[in-house]
């Protein structure tokens, strides 16, 4: 058994890296490197060792997941998404209400049922913050006002696809319209709670542990100063108490009927609002990305079989259409009602990857969808990974050239994320 454990851990990860190193040298992103490793190495598996991985390194994938969602939380700011102005917010509903309503209807259409289609039309909802990010990153357009546009307008777009799949999730049960109803009022009682209280308590914690160990000064005659004992002495306190805060969350999440994922993206908001969040986010990310994440990324790869996606034929190609155009139009029109390019910005919301491939699999472990919908969601990741940000970073080069000749000046975000 830890023989076993430990080759498939030596394999999983090998393949993992390097598929993230050749992703990235071509300049890529990185996941779709560790989803094509994966591809191969699942088809070694099944093919040529005919045989399939260990229960105890699908476990590690789920701290993948969990990790991946903490680590998210922990960079965004609670206040930064009601500061985004009222772009962003059109963009992002646009970018969940199209994908979601074409999905549900293509799922129906094929008789997937109700809540499988529910589940399709949620992978087609969250665009890929870390994608679109890097694009902008790379152009040096983070402080322009479409960089602005596009990272809020992600952000919310990922809060959103969240909010869904607890919902769905919580609704595995049934569809019935009190069960749907009891189900949202949980979901938003617990998230409003986490946000609100959750921060709340974790400022006062921060603020007596900064009272507690606190040089103070002594005025006995002339002033001397005595330096308290840390309030923790164990290795990697912050880290261990933020890795415990998101079992916490992931756990009151279930109770609660919520998605796991959920609870620990919480946790990430809510540390996300104190100090130490600079430390932790870079630890948390440093043990995800060494371990954990690229395991969940590459599992998920190998559940890929290129066979089953050739059967699935027309209902493929038109998921991905789909996939395609309901951010082109969804997106792309909201964008342009606020004065932004429509196709820049439909480009710039189009890449899926980290929660699409969470709900597919979750869709997938309840039998909620089958093992042929779930090949086309990670080909739909893939498709929409690797291509929409080629073309974008062209487009917004072109762009900017443009506006360098003719002397254009950009515009300017105010402090409440209003464009001027």
């Amino acid at each position: 058994m830890e023989l076993q454990l430990a080759v498939e851990l030596l394999l999983c990860l090998a393949f993992a890296k390097l598929g993230e190193e050749l992703a990235k040298r071509a300049g890529h992103a990185g996941t779709v490197g560790v989803l094509l490793a994966g591809m191969v190495l699942g088809s070694i598996y099944s093919h040529l060792l005919h045989r399939s991985l260990s229960e105890a390194l699908h476990a590690f994938a789920v701290v993948g997941i969990w990790l991946l969602l903490f680590s998210a939380g922990l960079e965004i700011h609670i206040k930064e998404l009601f500061k985004v102005g009222a772009a962003s917010f059109a963009v992002a509903l646009s970018g969940v209400v199209v994908p979601f309503g074409l999905g549900l209807g293509l799922g129906m259409a094929f008789g997937y049922g109700l809540l499988g289609s529910l589940f399709i039309g949620a992978t087609l909802t969250a665009t890929s913050v870390g994608i679109s990010v890097e694009v902008i990153r790379e152009l040096e357009l983070l402080r322009d006002r479409y960089g602005a546009l596009i990272i809020g307008s992600a952000v919310i777009d990922d809060v959103l696809g969240i909010l869904i799949l607890s919902i769905l999730v919580g609704c595995r049960e049934g569809l019935a319209v009190g069960p749907t109803a009891g189900t949202f009022v949980i979901v938003t009682l617990f998230l409003v709670l986490s946000l609100t209280l959750g921060t709340r308590i974790a400022r006062s914690i921060e603020q007596w542990s900064v009272e507690r160990s606190r040089a103070r000064a002594l005025t006995t005659g002339a002033v001397r100063f005595q330096q308290r004992s840390p309030l923790l002495r164990m290795s990697e306190p912050m880290l261990t108490v933020g890795l415990l805060t998101m079992l916490v969350f992931a756990i009151l999440a279930d109770l609660s009927g919520v998605a796991m994922i959920t609870g620990a993206f919480l946790a990430g908001l809510i540390i996300g609002e104190t100090r130490a969040v600079h430390d932790l986010s870079r630890k948390v990310l440093l043990l995800g990305s060494a371990v954990f994440i690229p395991l969940f990324f590459v599992t998920t790869g190998m559940t890929f079989d290129p066979m089953a996606f050739g059967s699935v034929g027309l209902f493929a190609v038109l998921y991905l259409v789909a996939a395609v155009l309901s951010k082109l139009i969804g997106c792309g029109v909201a964008g342009r009602v606020f004065g932004f390019s429509a196709v820049q910005v439909g480009l710039a919301m189009m890449p899926r990857a980290e929660i699409a491939l969470v709900i597919a699999s979750i869709g997938l472990r309840q039998g909620l969808i089958d093992l042929n919908l779930f090949s086309s969601v990670v080909m739909m990741v893939m498709v929409t990974s690797l291509i929409p940000p080629f073309l974008l970073k062209r487009s917004l080069a072109a762009a900017r050239a443009k506006t360098i000749e003719s002397g254009e000046m950009e515009g300017s975000v105010d402090d409440r994320g209003n464009f001027e």
